[in-house]
């Protein structure tokens, strides 16, 4: 039988962008992998996941560089990157949105908005959406409109199958439906590569406030009354520096 081979765009040690290339949010825990393909389609990463089993190669999985023990590194071994894919579909008239794995929230709100849509994910505008939604997902309109997982329904997903093979499954509430039950939340995306997601989208009707104040015990003083008489779907934060 014939050898996968890696497709998309591959980055070995000995190329000029490899350490931009391997670099996370977290400088603080360096890893040195030995390739890194950066997937263009959902074909890239079936072939990365079969030609890591075949040459038995350990490999991570990254989306948006944003995980803090830096899980998605390797030395040595094989970063199936799933950024460069991130295309967005719209159906407005069923509030559903399409969503590569390697769209980043700020990108995923400013698509939304152009139709008076939102979802409820973080605050921070280059994490990666797919790994906040793997993990729950939680921001600034979760009392009014729950997690981020709590808006998907549905996602495709390439797992392992047989001894060196992968496939690509649709994974919902009706099909595979403890799979997306662990996808929601539960396992920190472990059970198989993402390649895309669908969500129900939320119309917004919330309005925000924002103040600033001098001084630390007036700061504390108004944050403490206008957070406990405002609405019950209203999230409010202190940051203190």
């Amino acid at each position: 039988m014939e050898k996968t081979k890696l497709t998309g765009r591959i980055v070995t040690r000995d190329d000029p962008d490899y350490n931009e290339a391997r670099t996370n949010i977290n400088l603080s825990l360096e890893r040195y992998p030995d390739i890194i393909v950066f997937c263009q389609n959902k074909q890239d990463a079936l072939n990365a996941l079969k030609w890591a089993r075949e040459n038995r190669v350990p490999f991570r999985i990254r989306g948006g560089r944003h995980s803090y023990e830096n899980f998605s590194l390797l030395n040595n071994g094989l970063v199936i990157d799933l950024s460069e894919m991130k295309k967005i579909t719209v159906n407005q008239d069923k509030k559903l949105a399409y969503i590569e794995a390697g769209a980043e929230l700020g990108e995923v709100y400013r698509t939304l908005w152009q139709y008076g849509l939102t979802l409820p994910a973080g605050t921070i505008a280059n994490v990666g959406l797919t790994g906040l939604t793997l993990g729950g997902g939680i921001g600034l309109l979760t009392r009014a409109a729950g997690l981020t997982c709590d808006s998907l329904v549905q996602l495709e997903m390439i797992v392992a199958d047989q001894k060196e093979g992968a496939d690509l499954i649709t994974v919902s509430c009706s099909n595979h439906p403890d799979l997306f039950w662990a996808s929601q939340g539960g396992g920190g995306g472990n059970f198989g590569i993402v390649t895309s997601m669908t969500f129900l989208k939320q119309c917004p009707s919330l309005k925000c406030r924002f103040f600033l104040l001098h001084g630390d015990g007036m700061i504390l003083r108004k944050y403490l009354t206008r957070g406990s008489t405002g609405p019950r779907i209203q999230m409010t934060g202190l940051h203190h520096q």
